[in-house]
C-alpha cells in the first residue's frame, strides 16, 4: 500500500499519487538543470581580433596562431584571415569567435601554396609518357609567408591580451627570412 507522501509515476508525466509535493520537487529539478545548463561555457576569454598584412597588402586565407609565451599562462588560439586580412581568434574550449585568455603571446602566421594536382594520364592519352608515373608531387609545401613567422621559436611577433576587447595589426615583411 502506498503512503500519501510517496511519489509514483505512471508514464512520462502522468501523476498517480504524490500531489503537489512530488510536482514541486520535479519542477525544482527541471528549473535547476536549465539554469545550470544555460550559463556561459568554456574558459574565461577576451575578444581578440586583428589584421595581417604582407608588404602592405591584406593577407587572405592565412592561419594566425597565438601561443602563450609562458606555458600554462594563457590559452593557445587560432584564427583564419578573411580577404581583407582580418581575423578573430578562437581558443580551444571557448565559444567560437570569443578570443583567448589574458596573457603574453607569440604569434605565428602560416599560409601555404596549394599544390596543383598531378594529372593522371592513362596509356590511351596522346600526352602519356612511360616515365609519367614516376613523377612525384613535391614533398614539402611552399610557404607564402617568410618562414620566420611560421615557427613560434623564431617569430618576432608578440602581443599582450588584456581584459576586454583587443585589436592587433601585424605587418609581415617579405624580406624577413
Amino acid at each position: 500500500m502506498m503512503k500519501e507522501d510517496q511519489l509514483m509515476v505512471d508514464g512520462p508525466l502522468h501523476w498517480v499519487s504524490g500531489g503537489w509535493r512530488g510536482g514541486r520537487c520535479l519542477s525544482l529539478a527541471i528549473v535547476s538543470a536549465l539554469v545550470v545548463g544555460c550559463g556561459p561555457s568554456g574558459p574565461a576569454v577576451n575578444l581578440v581580433k586583428g589584421v595581417v598584412t604582407l608588404d602592405g597588402a591584406p593577407l587572405a586565407d592565412a592561419d594566425v596562431g597565438f601561443s602563450p609565451i609562458t606555458p600554462g599562462q594563457g590559452l593557445s588560439a587560432v584564427g583564419k584571415t578573411a580577404a581583407d586580412g582580418s581575423f578573430v581568434l578562437n581558443a580551444q574550449g571557448a565559444r567560437p569567435g570569443r578570443g583567448t585568455a589574458i596573457g603574453d603571446y607569440v604569434i605565428t602566421v602560416r599560409k601555404y601554396e596549394t599544390p596543383a594536382p598531378v594529372p593522371q594520364l592513362n596509356s590511351d592519352d596522346p600526352n602519356y609518357e612511360p616515365s609519367e608515373p614516376s613523377r612525384k608531387p613535391p614533398s614539402e609545401l611552399r610557404s607564402l609567408v617568410p618562414k620566420i613567422y611560421v615557427d613560434k621559436a623564431t617569430s618576432p611577433l608578440k602581443a599582450t591580451v588584456a581584459k576586454g576587447e583587443n585589436s592587433f595589426q601585424f605587418e609581415l615583411s617579405p624580406k624577413s627570412k
